[in-house]
């Protein structure tokens, strides 16, 4: 049985229609067929497309053997074991920000990530950091007291709910960015870090979006 005929069979063994394989590749619902009149093999790069979404190894659509799983990418996320952790609709300066009633929902991290640090989840309120983080959006946040210049953090200033913003460091102090531009930057100078105070809470490593 050649390869064509093996992608076949290995489509109706898991239930998925050769016309959404070929959409999910980006091919035409002929695809197979015209390679198959033309008398041509399958392109190696279709090919590695074909059994990442069989979920199957290549040697397997070029030799027939049984559909074992893959060790494709998303087959390892799938089988990682996930990490939950917090997410709060604020954070304020004085409230402990492990105190469970504050938190609001959870989300999941996976173990290589929860391996490098301490996370925390914050759900972003208003327009600020619009067009790249929209109102209602979770953000990942690795905890840490400082961040490097143009990294994306959250803060809390003068005691008030924790802000998403992005730090530029200067000699004379630091300037909070908004991403959207109806929002001037605040300039904070070492005096005012101090006596608000500003406080960072951590990195913004992560972006996830609201349905």
């Amino acid at each position: 049985m050649d390869t064509i005929n093996w992608i076949k069979k290995t489509c109706k063994e898991k239930g998925i229609s050769v016309t959404f394989l070929c959409k999910k590749i980006g091919v035409s619902p002929h695809f197979l067929l015209d390679l198959k009149k033309a008398n041509r093999e399958v392109p190696k790069e279709k090919l590695v497309a074909i059994a990442d979404v069989l979920n199957v190894s290549v040697d397997c659509l070029l030799n027939g053997h049984p559909p074992e799983v893959a060790p494709t990418t998303e087959n390892k996320k799938a089988h990682r074991k996930g990490v939950r952790i917090p997410v709060y609709g604020k954070i304020a300066a004085g409230i402990p920000i492990d105190a469970v009633e504050d938190i609001e929902d959870w989300e999941e991290i996976d173990e290589e990530m929860a391996a490098g640090g301490d996370y925390i989840a914050l759900r972003i309120k208003g327009d600020s950091m619009a067009p790249r983080i929209f109102d209602g959006d979770v953000v990942i946040i690795r905890k840490q007291d400082d961040l490097e210049d143009g990294d994306t953090g959250a803060f809390i200033i003068n005691g008030n709910d924790a802000t998403c913003k992005k730090i530029k460091k200067m000699p004379k102090g630091i300037m909070l960015i908004s991403t959207n531009p109806a929002y001037d930057p605040m300039f904070f100078s070492p005096y005012e870090i101090a006596e608000l105070p500003v406080r960072v809470i951590g990195k913004v490593v992560e972006q996830r979006g609201k349905l």
